[in-house]
């Protein structure tokens, strides 16, 4: 199995500002309206580019999307998301089906506690409509807030956490990954955040490849070649 390490030095951001943040947007969107299918802010401002398409407002159900644009020539099918729950003081979650160059690819979005967040999970499933099963992929991936912001509360000096705070995975028929993410603070306060990949064939098909006679035959063939005496070697090829 292949392991890639990288570790990146980033600004450190402020717990409380993003915290802070996250909550006034969410209030926003609670206390916004929909009038002919415009979005309106509390102070009655629209927000441009989104409007509902479908169903009612901040309702499981409801369908929103890109404001049309007459300058374009509407080519292509516009982006859209689903809203599939809203309950501020618990989870919101969205939904997003996307196609583009012969791919569809449905994207989940789960925010949980969004006034003071405490864990970000995705889902992505595509496929190819007119393709087999190697046109296939999914991936999973969680963000642990709450776990983020433990391992930043820890000395510069100390050993980073045990357990990464982000996690995701990919799946294909023939390979699959696996991504680790865990920050630690540095000295001169910013974030040090650690990724590490890894990944390796599955599936019963690229095994088969990798242990045929054939694939054994040519390695084997290589090594007994290299193995020949260079004088040996010389008489073969006159």
């Amino acid at each position: 199995m292949a392991r890639f390490e990288h570790t990146v030095c980033v600004a450190a951001l402020d717990r409380d500002w993003f915290e802070e943040a996250a909550g006034h947007v969410v209030d926003l969107f609670e206390a916004s309206r929909e009038q002919g299918g415009a979005l309106l802010l509390p102070d009655g401002r629209p927000v441009h580019g989104l409007r509902l398409l479908k169903g009612r407002h901040l309702q499981p159900g409801a369908e929103y999307g890109e404001t049309p644009d007459p300058e374009k020539d509407g080519a292509g099918a516009p982006e859209t998301a689903v809203l599939r729950e809203w309950r501020p003081s618990r989870a919101v979650e969205v939904e997003s089906l996307v196609a583009e160059e012969g791919m569809s690819m449905r994207v989940r979005i789960r925010l949980r506690e969004p006034r003071t967040p405490r864990a970000l999970e995705l889902s992505l499933d595509g496929h190819n409509p007119k393709g087999g099963s190697l046109y296939r992929f999914s991936g999973r991936g969680k963000a642990d807030l709450h776990a983020w912001w433990a391992a930043l509360d820890r000395p510069a000096a100390a050993p980073p956490a045990a357990r990464a705070p982000v996690v995701g995975k990919a799946v294909h028929r023939l390979a699959k990954a696996r991504l680790t993410v865990t920050p630690r603070p540095a000295e001169d306060g910013s974030w040090q955040v650690r990724a590490v990949l890894g990944g390796g064939c599955c599936g019963r098909w690229a095994r088969w490849r990798c242990s045929s006679p054939g694939v054994r035959l040519r390695g084997a063939s290589a090594r007994r070649w290299r193995a020949r005496p260079r004088s040996e070697t010389r008489r073969s090829r006159s």
